[in-house]
């Protein structure tokens, strides 16, 4: 088992040292495993959710959101209500007494 271990991890090593292609193929490996995994995770836990297809490709748009380009407030599990920029209210009064 260790020397199975051993020649994963050269493997993996000696892939990355190949070049950007094999770098960029991990990034987009790991983004596809943790979109499937989060979205199974969200069928079965978000009842608005209900084929897995959906459930991935909500994982994947919150996997891949930059987190700055839409305002939204979350209501439900995961779910979000997207709003204008012209009816941004501010939390509190920003002026100093």
């Amino acid at each position: 088992m260790q020397r199975l271990l051993a020649w994963i991890r050269f493997m993996f090593e000696r892939a990355l040292l190949r070049g950007l292609q094999y770098r960029l193929m991990l990034a987009v490996a790991v983004v596809a495993t943790v979109a499937v995994g989060g979205g199974a995770l969200v069928v079965l836990f978000d009842p608005s959710i209900s084929q897995w297809d959906e459930g991935v490709w909500w994982a994947f748009l919150r996997l891949t959101d930059p987190g700055y380009l839409v305002v939204a407030e979350v209501s439900r599990i995961g779910q979000t209500q997207e709003r204008p920029p012209h009816a941004l209210v501010p939390l509190r009064d920003a002026r100093v007494e």
